[in-house]
């Protein structure tokens, strides 16, 4: 490659970053966009690449539509759209895959809820709805593509509460336990089975998300069994043991059954 040929190579590679720049964050620079792009026979150089910036942006918004099937039924496709395209203005892609574009969607809703500036006990409530599918929608996404921990051994035989059970029993590592004050697990399954849900009222609800074998599980949990389950690592540390008696025993036992709980040895 001549001295030509490097410096041609050198100002596409400059113009291509720039105008990949330009698409990902809609920015309207007239006098470089001018100097950059040849005009159209009909229109300007800005129209020229708002065609490019447009299309991109509406194919990122169907991508985040792909993302929260939930959160799109919940707030309809006009409004969703809406929070679509702010979403990507305000947090631009950064990723060369799709998989993260819609990483940073719930921590978006809640710091740009219309209320966010008044007290907690004042807010909208079916806002905190919305705020709270878009986090579980969001785990749900996550855990589909996440690799499943190898050779877990789902023992259930479950001798009885010891002093060196914890030594022995693990929360299995592709467990996710999620609180919430909506039962946003059951809206999100209504909508997979196109039972076109109402918004729920508030309810406190407690699941297990399970990544096994590739498929990802969604088990409700009781208060008594989150509880157990959001404190296992703590009493594995030598926190007091409350537990005991056989009321207890039963609690784990099904929860090893249902493979929440694991023995420490591999397969």
């Amino acid at each position: 490659m001549d001295e030509k040929d490097l410096t041609n190579q050198q100002s596409l590679d400059s113009f291509q970053r720039w105008f990949q720049q330009m698409v990902i964050s809609a920015s309207h620079d007239d006098q470089a966009v001018d100097s950059a792009i040849n005009a159209p026979p009909r229109g300007s150089a800005q129209d020229r690449l708002a065609i490019y910036q447009s299309s991109y942006r509406r194919r990122l918004a169907t991508c985040l539509t792909e993302q929260y099937p939930a959160l799109n039924h919940a707030l309809g496709e006009a409004l969703f759209h809406d929070f679509a395209m702010d979403y990507l203005t305000a947090c631009p892609s950064e990723s060369y895959t799709l998989y993260d574009l819609g990483d940073r969607f719930p921590m978006h809703l809640e710091q740009e809820r219309p209320d966010a500036h008044k007290p907690s006990d004042e807010r909208e409530v079916w806002i905190d709805f919305i705020v709270e599918l878009a986090r579980f929608e969001r785990t749900i996404f996550a855990m589909f593509d996440a690799h499943s921990a190898p050779n877990i051994a789902t023992n259930t035989e479950f001798a009885g509460v010891t002093p060196n059970m914890f030594e022995q029993w693990q929360l299995h590592p592709d467990l996710i336990i999620f609180a919430s004050q909506f039962p946003v697990a059951d809206y999100y399954h209504a909508v997979k089975m196109d039972k076109n849900p109402g918004l729920p009222p508030a309810l406190p609800s407690h699941v297990a998300l399970l990544r096994r074998d590739y498929q990802t599980r969604i088990n409700k949990l009781t208060p008594r069994e989150y509880w157990l389950l959001s404190n296992w690592s703590a009493f594995a540390d030598g926190a007091p043991n409350p537990l005991g008696g056989k009321e207890s025993e039963a609690l784990i036992r099904k929860l090893v059954q249902n493979g929440f709980i694991v023995c420490t040895a591999l397969k």
